[in-house]
């Protein structure tokens, strides 16, 4: 193998293995949404939320947030969790007060460490209330016609506590008027979304690569060999 060949073997090599590091991008989507204004009221300081089942496929949460009603800013931070439904905490975050956190659709949100969610498995999303800011509110399809949920959850029911919690809390109870308080809310994209194959493992990478280098040194031995 000449020189010339050699070095774009390598270039392909070093090429493929940056591919296979690389990841792709996919942009994060809420859980639930709404395409109308819905009926909402002031959270009155609990602690409120709703529990929801993820689907066939594991999902990466990404961010909380928080229902802004008329998305111009929240009057208080809101503390806001993922717990296991027996009340493990899993994660949380604050949604900070007027428009320090960012608006998508009608919730503000903030980044989280990426977090796992396992598929056929119950959660339960809360958040403080505050005083000051609303929280959506009703039956699906009932009185939630502009409520969308994502496909790769189940929404089950609403939940809270008992109002006597200063701060964070886990809702523990369920109101059964309403299947849905709108609060808080996530973003997700599927764990290995996107549809590519695998990634090769990083071993498999680097043997590549020595094997690359291997034959840069056969040929520069040749070489030699040959004058």
């Amino acid at each position: 193998m000449t020189l010339g060949k050699l070095t774009k073997v390598l270039a392909g090599v070093f090429a493929f293995g940056a591919v296979c590091f690389a990841t792709p991008s996919q942009a994060a989507q809420p859980a639930i949404d709404f395409t109308t204004s819905l009926t909402s009221a002031i959270g009155a300081n609990y602690n409120l939320g709703w529990e929801f089942t993820v689907g066939a496929t594991d999902i990466n949460v990404t961010s909380l947030g928080y229902f802004d009603k008329d998305q111009d800013g929240l009057t208080d931070s809101h503390q806001v969790a993922l717990w296991t439904s027996t009340g493990t905490q899993i994660v949380s975050a604050t949604v900070n007060s007027g428009v320090a956190s960012a608006l998508t659709g009608k919730f503000r949100y903030t980044n989280i460490a990426s977090t796992t969610l396992t598929h056929g498995t119950t959660y339960v999303i809360g958040a403080t209330t505050g005083t000051n800011d609303h929280v959506a509110y009703g039956d699906s399809p009932t009185t939630l016609t502009g409520l969308t949920v994502d496909s790769a959850i189940t929404l089950t029911q609403n939940k809270q506590d008992d109002g006597s919690h200063a701060g964070l809390s886990f809702p523990n109870l369920h109101l059964s008027t309403y299947n849905l308080f709108a609060g808080p809310n996530f973003q997700f994209a599927p764990v290995g979304g996107g549809g590519g194959g695998g990634v090769p493992e990083p071993g498999t990478v680097g043997l590549l690569i020595a094997s690359g280098f291997s034959s840069m040194g056969l040929a520069f031995r040749n070489r030699k060999i040959r004058k």
